[in-house]
């Protein structure tokens, strides 16, 4: 910061995010209208491929470069590369391809729509984990005496992992029109988040932050596809997807808040936690069945 005080801290983190906010459904709707089937899914992949690369390598690289004492030239740095990535702006149409009807209709099967309401309501769940469990990682590594250099590259590992994921996704059908994928990405999301936050020795720490990692990216890729599909590519299906995000982001901090102020320890904590992804993904798998049989009524 160039000016060392916490206010300026919580400016920039909220004018980042509400900026990060508003740019992302536009993103969105630039990257998907026009394009429809497998265009549309490489699309997909391709983008969340890139974000969530540069994610992973960027904590990855935050022990090394605090190592050698280059940490605070980092982020400066990082504007020149903005600057210069914006100029590929320059080739872009100045409106997003016409999205038509007809082929939109053709390339979105009648499951499609169920297994959108279910992901909407795993989607936060994913990100109530990670907002949940950053605040207490650097306790978890104080707790296993884990060497300061090797904080953020086991950091990253759910980010590595998470990637993953979406390349599998990306790359594979199977699991197009499939709740079953859906059941598993919540069940190894859940698992992870246990794993993680009772581990007793680094090894356990990692097998949950990947576990974690592989449930969230998937959650997140079937949300994202069945959202920019049946949604049309409109900015709307995009704007409600990243809304979904924030709600994740703010319940789980506040799970730990709830937990702390009613000077609960850290099962309670993680009981709060488990409750509400027990329930959420109840929710989803009743949403998910109302939804395919009000389908198949209309259809008959």
């Amino acid at each position: 910061l160039l000016v060392p005080h916490v206010m300026t801290l919580w400016i920039c983190a909220v004018t980042m995010m509400a900026f990060g906010a508003l740019q992302w459904p536009i993103i969105q709707h630039y990257l998907v209208s026009g394009r429809h089937g497998a265009s549309m899914r490489n699309a997909i992949g391709w983008w969340n491929a890139s974000w969530m690369s540069a994610t992973a390598i960027g904590l990855a690289l935050t022990g090394p470069l605090e190592a050698a004492g280059l940490l605070n030239y980092a982020i400066p740095s990082m504007l020149p590369i903005l600057l210069a990535a914006m100029c590929f702006l320059l080739a872009f149409p100045e409106h997003p391809a016409r999205h038509e009807a007809t082929l939109h209709a053709a390339s979105v099967p009648s499951s499609y729509g169920p297994l959108l309401r279910a992901s909407r309501v795993l989607h936060p769940m994913g990100y109530l984990v990670i907002g949940a469990l950053s605040p207490v990682l650097p306790y978890l590594f104080a707790g296993l005496s884990t060497a300061e250099q090797w904080h953020a590259p086991i950091s990253s590992t759910w980010h590595v992992a998470r990637l993953l994921s979406v390349l599998i996704l990306w790359q594979t059908v199977f699991w197009h029109g499939r709740g079953v994928t859906l059941v598993v990405s919540g069940i190894l999301l859940s698992a992870g988040f246990t794993l993680t936050a009772l581990s007793g020795s680094e090894m356990t720490l990692i097998i949950g932050l990947t576990a974690l990692g592989l449930g969230q990216g998937a959650i997140y890729y079937n949300a994202i596809y069945y959202a920019m599909a049946v949604g049309a590519a409109e900015v709307e299906a995009g704007g409600t997807h990243e809304a979904l995000v924030g709600a994740g982001y703010l319940t789980g901090p506040m799970l730990g808040l709830i937990a702390a102020a009613a000077g609960a320890g850290t099962p309670v904590f993680i009981a709060l936690v488990l409750g509400v992804l027990l329930v959420g993904g109840i929710y989803a798998c009743l949403r998910m069945v109302r939804s395919a049989s009000e389908s198949d009524a209309s259809l008959n």
